[in-house]
């Protein structure tokens, strides 16, 4: 497995524990939870990361790791701080907008591999899916004029209008 993958997997692992980080002396004594994988993971390496993570202070820890069809789920630590059901990886994780930093830095490793261009319109990648042109840089820096649906109702607001072109910054 690549040295990228490995990092991406614990960057992601990192990102979800920000949220329910907490400072304590004692080292967790639950057991890791993990799934069944298969060959070319090096489980042992992802599993200490965790423990290291829920031993440094977080309350849980949890990870899946893909490397082609081989795949891995893990976890450590405690579902609830100051609880005793440990951690596992079927546990819903509530991430909430961390998600958008990783799809950015995801996005912006297959610009730099050639994969995808910042100035790429979505619909050459996913025909349909919008209702008019966008790009991927609009998307990433949220001036597609693409609605958002709160998930308190079911009727779309735009954050902000459009832009074809960066903005003048203004005093």
């Amino acid at each position: 497995m690549s040295k990228l993958r490995i990092l991406a997997a614990l960057t992601v692992s990192t990102s979800l524990l920000v949220s329910g980080c907490s400072s304590t002396d004692e080292p967790s004594a639950v057991k890791p939870t993990t799934t069944p994988s298969s060959g070319s993971i090096r489980i042992d390496d992802v599993q200490a990361a965790l423990d290291a993570m829920v031993d440094a202070g977080s309350v849980a820890a949890v990870a899946q790791v893909r490397d082609g069809e081989d795949s891995w789920s893990g976890a450590a630590g405690l579902v609830e701080l100051n609880g005793t059901e440990p951690a596992s990886a079927e546990n819903p994780v509530r991430i909430a907008s961390v998600t958008k930093a990783m799809v950015a830095a995801v996005v912006l490793q297959l610009v730099d591999e050639g994969k995808l261009e910042l100035d790429q319109q979505v619909d050459e990648l996913l025909p349909g899916l919008l209702p008019r042109p966008v790009t991927v840089r609009q998307l990433l820096d949220h001036t597609s004029g693409v609605p958002t649906i709160s998930p308190a109702s079911t009727q779309p607001t735009r954050s902000r209008p459009a832009q074809t072109t960066p903005s003048p910054m203004t005093s």
